[in-house]
């Protein structure tokens, strides 16, 4: 038996892998991608909807304190079991102020949000909003269907599962292209998926590991990896010694003008109160469009000095390239570009499975796919020594920071030992 490396040897196992992939795990993968489509399209149609909640008419009036708008936030809440979390004042002319509350019946990322009139000192509205963008039911729905089909913490399996995948099938598509191009390329339709496929390479990877950054179990491992490297995203300390007399409802328009005057200057900020005696004030860029606005400083809640700050331009490079990824993956880094771009990469994946099935169906026979002699054991079996002992150790590696792709592999083998005993 040959004992060196062999990309003769590999590529069966290689080919026999992409097909398993596109089996198994294309329709985690599609649904992924179908919903995360939906969500990049609907940015527009979110603000039209609730178009009354979001918009103001300002008439040239002049907008009020942001402690009377507060205020009047405050006076609605009281009695309803909501805690103040956050503001995010109205700091263009016909744009509505956010006053963010917690509540024990929303999940962690989800907010009760009142909207005032920063003119009138009106309460537009209040709807339940989402996470740091702000997103409104509409496209909080489709982010949880997007995430976790609606099921909670249980339902992000499903598209952890596609993002520990996706990647592999892209690259081992493009083994395979490099391999076997010469050699298979008959028919349109394969002509098209391989084409296509090369078009997605980027796409399949980039979306794969930003969207492993938010899974459950893979993403808490690469959180410990970030941390270790010092390749998190920097945030101001926020602790300080107890404090007495914390007079939150009439400091929000000073804390507000010491940040202006610290560099917060975004369209889109968020101050966040001290918590207790313990905390500062926390404000924040949110402006997530490239070049994007994410600094952030603390205030000490008495004295009203800058205790800390965080500004982008001294992130260091991981850190930056982070936040890149992220927006871009949100569909909020460049804009209707990005949307357009994600959009036409989303189609492009559609397109990759619905070819990829046709392509086995024209092609191969289902029987075939659990052949005793083709299976994806006797072909490792049948490898040199050095690729048994590379793709063991890859799968291994793999295996050990992307825990659902491990038993996802272990269900396909077993699937595949099943119907190889019956035949």
């Amino acid at each position: 038996m040959k004992k060196h490396l062999s990309l003769k040897s590999i590529t069966p196992f290689i080919l026999k892998l992409h097909l398993y992939i596109g089996i198994f795990i294309a329709p985690f993968i599609l649904l992924a991608t179908l919903t995360g489509v939906l969500y990049i399209l609907t940015p527009q149609i979110e603000s039209y909807i609730y178009r009354d909640l979001l918009i103001v008419d300002s008439n040239s009036k002049v907008k009020k304190s942001l402690d009377e708008q507060l205020a009047i936030a405050l006076s609605s809440a009281k009695g309803r079991g909501l805690k103040l979390y956050s503001i995010r004042p109205s700091l263009r002319e016909s744009t509505s102020t956010r006053v963010l509350f917690k509540s024990d019946k929303l999940r962690s990322s989800e907010f009760h949000t009142l909207f005032i009139n920063p003119y009138e000192l009106t309460i537009l509205g209040e709807l339940g909003t989402y996470g740091t963008s702000g997103v409104l039911p509409l496209r909080m729905k489709i982010d949880y269907f997007h995430r976790d089909l609606m099921l909670g913490d249980w339902g992000r399996w499903y598209s952890e599962l596609a993002a520990s995948w996706m990647w592999i099938s892209g690259l081992s598509g493009f083994f395979l292209f490099l391999i076997k191009y010469k050699k298979s390329m008959a028919g349109k339709l394969l002509r098209r998926h391989v084409f296509i496929g090369l078009f997605s390479l980027f796409a399949l990877i980039f979306l794969s590991i930003t969207g492993l950054t938010w899974s459950k179990w893979a993403g808490s491992t690469i959180s410990t990896i970030r941390k270790s490297l010092s390749w998190h995203t920097p945030s101001p300390k926020r602790l300080i010694s107890p404090t007495q007399d914390l007079n939150i409802a009439h400091s929000l328009d000073k804390v507000f003008e010491i940040s202006k005057r610290n560099g917060i200057d975004s369209a889109f900020i968020e101050i966040v109160p001290p918590k207790n005696n313990t905390s500062a004030w926390f404000i924040r860029e949110i402006e997530r469009k490239f070049p994007p606005k994410v600094d952030s400083i603390t205030i000490h809640p008495q004295s009203f000095e800058v205790l800390d700050s965080a500004y982008f331009k001294d992130f260091n490079l991981m850190a930056k390239l982070t936040r890149y990824g992220i927006d871009f993956h949100m569909g909020n880094l460049f804009g209707v570009f990005n949307q357009i771009l994600l959009t036409l990469f989303g189609c492009a994946i559609i397109y990759l499975i619905i070819s990829g099935y046709k392509i086995y169906f024209r092609r191969l026979k289902a029987k075939k796919l659990f052949a005793p002699n083709n299976s994806l054991i006797e072909i490792f079996k049948r490898q040199p020594m050095a690729n048994k002992l590379l793709i063991a150790s890859t799968i291994a590696i793999l295996c050990y920071f992307l825990p659902l792709l491990a038993i996802s592999l272990m269900l396909i083998l077993t699937t595949e030992k099943f119907y190889c005993l019956r035949s």
